[in-house]
């Protein structure tokens, strides 16, 4: 008899043979699927790589044709299970027997708990059972995991199954409702879902406000002096003629007198940990849409070059070893910025509001070669290791010098900024800041000023 492991998808399962094996793995064809086979300290394991959920809900056949009459009826069903993949129930029972234990390894959260749980449901499985948790296809991550196995959690999947129900009942009764009422059938059907239906709501909304939006013209006055521009502190101005006014007020003057200049530095906050929310949006930057760059996360977390990229977290949990994956990062093209960020750092990460227990925010797990990835794949490489750089980079500091200069009874103000410490900067691919040029001027003295524009 031997150990089962229950992995979520065939990379996966590669990875976690690969990782917990003396050395050899097999490739045994086993019914309609396959297994992975090998050998650790003694004990004999086989990892069965899933393709997902295995089970899918549906209407009853009798259901299939869409009426009115019978909406009431679905609203209320108990939705009926199939098996998506021919022949799997028999290669679970039959693995089923020949396994004291089985390991539940699917990705750690609400589906993969579920994927997990059908699994188990299939081979009649009650007794014998844990679960490996990890949030990175790493070697050092899934043996810690396979070392410290937990118990699978039956609320998570149980609260995955009914979002599952609950989309299948409000989705289709609701479509079929809107899509009969208004006699739009076929391909032209009237689409509802839990979500979507929200979501176009709130866009709608925002298409209306933008209708509606009733743009105002308005004015800008504004001088140059020694190649810089100063704005006038009473704009906007709304109506053309005052405009012209005011520039009338300075066109009999070629000179404006500095009265004030105020200096200030201040601090540029680095970023803060990835969250799947804060990913996407900084790949979206880069010229990448959500939807691939989500797909790309997903290829290289299979691969085990970042962790697990479907996270809420913004704070990296005490137990993660922040030093040790920068370290790891030195044998990347990385490594000169790895030497410079642990030469002039203390480590001590930046931290955002939000903080769960399930996953940390997502990190590189692996060095790469620039050669090893190409185009959307490396950038997104790219940006989840600078990110992680910049979160333990320190503030980037910056001085201002706010200048202001009157002509004409009116005051024109310019404020130049510049880096004083880089800080995170020098690491993160996307540019948040840009300098603006000291124009040079002293408290006191007369400047020409150039190009008066409304």
């Amino acid at each position: 008899m031997g150990n089962l492991i229950i992995a979520e998808k065939t990379s996966a399962a590669i990875r976690i043979a690969s990782s917990l094996s003396d050395g050899k793995v097999s490739k045994v064809k086993y019914g309609s699927s396959y297994i992975l086979r090998f050998t650790k300290d003694g004990n004999e394991y086989s990892v069965l790589p899933l393709r997902g959920h295995i089970i899918e809900i549906d209407f009853p056949k009798e259901y299939r044709d869409w009426k009115i009459d019978n909406l009431k009826e679905m609203a209320k069903l108990e939705p009926k299970e199939n098996i998506k993949f021919k022949g799997l129930d028999f290669v679970l029972k039959k693995l089923n027997q020949e396994n004291d234990e089985v390991i539940v390894a699917t990705d750690y959260d609400r589906e993969g708990e579920l994927i997990g749980v059908e699994a188990l449901r299939l081979m009649e499985r009650e007794n014998g059972i844990k679960r490996a948790k990890f949030s990175a296809l790493t070697k050092s991550e899934l043996m810690q995991s396979f070392e410290n196995l937990g118990n699978v959690d039956y609320n998570l999947a149980d609260s995955a199954e009914a979002r599952e129900i609950i989309d299948l009942l409000w989705g289709a009764t609701l479509t079929r409702f809107f899509s009969i009422e208004t006699k739009r059938l076929g391909y032209e059907f009237v689409s509802v879902g839990r979500v979507q239906s929200p979501t176009l709501t709130i866009l709608v909304k925002r298409e209306k406000e933008i209708r509606n939006f009733i743009p105002e013209i308005f004015y800008e006055l504004s001088i140059t002096i020694n190649g810089c521009e100063f704005k006038y502190t009473g704009n906007p101005i709304k109506a053309k003629e005052d405009g012209e006014k005011l520039l009338e007020r300075i066109s009999h003057s070629d000179k404006a007198s500095v009265k004030e200049i105020n200096e200030n530095t201040r601090s540029l906050y680095r970023p803060i940990p990835f969250s799947t929310t804060e990913f996407l949006k900084e790949a979206n930057r880069l010229g990448i849409s959500v939807e691939k760059a989500m797909a790309i996360a997903e290829a290289l977390y299979q691969h085990g070059k970042i962790s697990y990229p479907r996270t809420d977290n913004t704070v990296y949990p005490r137990s993660l070893n922040l030093k040790s994956i920068l370290l790891n990062l030195e044998d990347s093209y990385l490594k000169d910025s790895i030497k410079t960020v642990m030469g002039e750092s203390r480590l001590i990460p930046s931290r955002g509001k939000v903080e769960t227990t399930d996953h940390p925010p997502i990190y590189p797990t692996s060095p790469i070669r620039k050669s090893e990835l190409k185009g959307d794949y490396f950038k997104i490489y790219d940006l989840i290791a600078r990110r992680f750089i910049s979160t333990l980079a320190e503030n980037a500091e910056i001085s201002e010098r706010e200048f202001k200069a009157q002509t004409g009874g009116l005051e024109f103000t310019y404020t130049s900024s510049k880096v004083m410490k880089e800080g995170w900067l020098k690491y993160y691919p996307i540019i948040y800041y840009r300098e603006r040029v000291d124009p040079q001027l002293e408290i006191g003295r007369e400047y020409e000023f150039h190009d008066p524009v409304l």
